[in-house]
């Protein structure tokens, strides 16, 4: 099997998982909404009241069930560090992604605190209704971010675009980051162009006037922490670790894509300073548009409203929710849109 197989499968496997829509009678909602809500409650007192949850912060797409493909993971692991070893051991191999490090900032450089908000260059708060596209919300943030920090605009994307048009059939029973391949391939479709539906739509022809220069995924398992591009010999092993590397990505290019554990009490969190840490795969993705050192959190923005967290975005501490195990950049130059 080719190695871009293996890496896409890689990320379905522990980035963001399928979610499928589940048909739910109004009395059934009605109890599951309950119970996610005593749950929570529950959680949140074991934590000495760090976070805060409510009712009213669970989202609409609460019902969609999150399933983590983790199929033929150890396998595809061993491929990936079967490329990196014969790479290693032929010295004189050329290493095509050997320069994708001049895109990051110096890492002994990196603030000790970073909020892009402050700084308008994060774009509002959206929901994403009872469609299971995490993924496309967090993708486009994503980018929208990257064009920020470069031009100083905010554009709203279209979601629905990158919904229907994605390379690999992804929609509203879940996808995974590597969708921005349209971005890079194609570009990216404006909000107003393409309205969000929550639904499954057709691709239709709009003008792509924004598009991204390269991405990466960061990928750590239990061995190693690797790089991986939209090529099939972009990948290779780094010394730095998952955290600095999520940081990096968030001072070079305004955000980075990250997946959570979006358990009862992460679906309810209303506030504060989310502390639980994940004992399941994570299946939910989001974006990191900042950081606290001091306060040892990250802030992220989320796409269920801004009726959930603190008015749509959450603090979550370092290593809760799965956070520090996969992340996504996106590189966008102000000279590659049209």
């Amino acid at each position: 099997m080719k190695l871009h197989l293996f890496m896409n499968l890689i990320m379905i496997s522990v980035m963001i998982s399928a979610e499928e829509r589940c048909s739910i009678n109004a009395g059934d909602s009605t109890a599951r909404k309950s119970e996610i809500y005593e749950n929570a409650v529950k959680i949140a007192e074991k934590h000495q009241g760090s976070f805060q949850v409510s009712p009213a912060a669970i989202p609409e797409s609460w019902s969609n069930k999150r399933i983590p493909i983790r199929s033929y993971l150890a396998g595809m692991i061993e491929e990936v560090r079967q490329q990196v070893r014969l790479r290693n051991s032929s010295p004189n191999r050329e290493n095509p992604d050997q320069g994708f490090n001049t895109f990051f900032c110096d890492q002994t450089r990196l603030p000790a605190e970073i909020d892009w908000r402050k700084e308008n260059k994060v774009t509002p708060v959206k929901s994403q209704g009872t469609c299971g596209s995490c993924w496309a919300f967090a993708s486009t943030a994503c980018f929208e971010s990257a064009i920020a920090c470069k031009t100083g605009k905010l554009i709203d994307l279209s979601e629905q675009d990158l919904i229907n048009c994605n390379y690999e059939g992804m929609g509203c029973d879940g996808g995974f980051y590597t969708a921005v391949d349209l971005f890079r391939k194609e570009g990216g479709v404006l909000e107003s162009d393409e309205p969000y539906q929550a639904a499954n739509g057709t691709c239709r022809k709009n003008p792509r006037n924004y598009k991204i220069t390269t991405w990466r995924w960061y990928y750590k398992d239990t061995q190693a922490v690797y790089i991986a591009g939209p090529e099939a010999d972009q990948i290779s092993q780094t010394e730095t670790d998952l955290k600095t590397l999520i940081k990096m990505s968030i001072v070079q290019s305004g955000s980075c894509g990250i997946a959570v554990k979006a358990d009862d009490s992460f679906m309810a969190y209303s506030g504060g300073i989310y502390d639980v840490v994940a004992t399941e795969p994570t299946d939910h993705g989001v974006i990191a548009v900042g950081y606290s050192d001091s306060g040892k959190y990250w802030i992220i923005k989320n796409s269920w409203d801004t009726t959930w967290g603190e008015e749509g975005f959450g603090r979550i501490a370092y290593g809760a929710a799965g956070i520090e195990d996969i992340g996504c950049m996106l590189v966008y130059q102000s000279d590659s849109s049209s």
